[in-house]
């Protein structure tokens, strides 16, 4: 009898299509807040191009920004 790798080291397997529990529940309120994050960011770092600063005044607003 074939043991699949699982059952060979003492763990129980799961059927994954019909596991209801959810071991990290998905918080759609988190990843909201993380897709306007970095969508303001992507935003302020293509505006500020558009402007024309060099790349030193670019790493400078950059490091305002996560300070």
């Amino acid at each position: 009898m074939t043991h699949s790798f699982l059952e060979q080291i003492g763990q129980p397997e799961v059927d994954l299509a019909n596991h209801q529990e959810e071991i990290a529940p998905f918080n759609v309120h988190d990843a909201t807040s993380i897709l306007e994050f970095s969508s303001s960011q992507m935003f302020s770092m293509l505006f500020r191009d558009s402007l024309g600063t060099t790349e030193t005044e670019r790493n400078a607003l950059v490091n305002e920004d996560f300070s």
